[in-house]
């Protein structure tokens, strides 16, 4: 119910409901249900600000700055959200300056080292992840696999939920650089920092690295029965971790789903063929965000979101 959804955010918003304002503003900043409109996503944002929600503004410098749409406006932005308690922010800008996105190359590079000190203040865990990456691809420093993996450990050992997850996830994967795939690594150190996660998040990943370790169809379909059979850990996130560890396992499922609805004759293998290609390219045009479809329905997002659907996460 699109329409009256909208109906309802815009009606909520002229009243000055600030998680309205939030909503409806990402909608236009997005184009997701409407035309994108930046104008009026700002307007919006804005609003929430004057009554103390920086999120709108984090949203918004973050789209400009990863969009390379205006550097130095997105730096105001996500500053000034972060001045009003979204210091998530600061970890934006960080990763940003890192990568050279807040007036590039050796500009935005020296602006990382003050907004990790600020994020850090800030008690915000994912700086230390951003880290990782530094060690791991060699930006400002030599890249070394073992060091990544080294400090990873270090920060969930001290408590850091965020490395903990990344660590699982790299040694489940590998980089294909200088990390290798560990499966009994990253099992163990799934039950070593169980304890930071909730009982679902650890059942999540407990999936993923079955997954991972699936390589014959007869697997992928026991994976993607247990999986199935669990709907209530179903989300986008996980639907995107999934993909990640196994991308066959995903498909298997989507398959599965979609044979089920009479969208799909082909083999059920777990295989991205032509037939599975076309029959979830339909199933991406009913999705209430279509846009990405056109670009490749073999998209993480675009396979976690078709998963993610008729779930019971919300």
């Amino acid at each position: 119910e699109l329409e009256a959804g909208l109906a309802l955010l815009k009606q909520s918003a002229v009243l000055g409901d600030i998680r309205a304002e939030i909503v409806l503003g990402n909608l236009y900043l997005k184009g997701t249900g409407l035309p994108r409109d930046l104008s009026k996503a700002m307007d919006l944002f804005e609003s929430a600000a004057s009554k103390g929600d920086g999120s709108g503004l984090a949203s918004y410098g973050e789209a400009l700055m990863w969009g390379e749409i205006d550097a130095k406006t997105a730096e105001e932005m996500l500053n000034r959200a972060a001045a009003l308690g979204e210091t998530s922010a600061y970890v934006t800008l960080a990763e940003g300056a890192m990568y050279g996105y807040l007036g590039g190359g050796a500009v935005s590079r020296a602006k990382y080292a003050g907004y990790a000190e600020l994020a850090r203040a800030a008690d915000e865990p994912r700086i230390e992840v951003l880290e990782a990456n530094r060690s791991m691809w060699g930006i400002g420093a030599r890249a070394s696999g073992p060091e990544t993996i080294g400090l990873l450990t270090a920060r969930a050992d001290a408590g850091n939920k965020a490395a903990a997850e990344f660590l699982v996830k790299l040694l489940r994967d590998g980089n294909g650089l200088n990390v290798r795939r560990d499966r009994d690594a990253a099992d163990q150190a799934l039950k070593t920092y169980a304890a930071l996660l909730t009982t679902r998040e650890a059942a999540q990943y407990e999936l993923t690295l079955k997954a991972a370790s699936a390589r014959t169809p007869d697997v992928f379909a026991r994976v993607a029965t247990e999986i199935e059979a669990r709907p209530a850990l179903m989300s986008f996130g996980f639907g995107k971790d999934v993909d990640k560890a196994n991308p066959n396992v995903a498909f298997f499922i989507l398959q599965t789903r979609l044979k089920d609805q009479g969208d799909y004759g082909g083999p059920l293998n777990g295989f991205a063929t032509r037939s599975t290609l076309r029959a979830v390219y339909k199933a991406c045009q009913r999705l209430p965000d279509d846009t990405l479809c056109e670009d490749s329905v073999m998209r993480s997002d675009v396979i976690a979101m078709l998963l993610a659907q008729n779930s019971e996460a919300k």
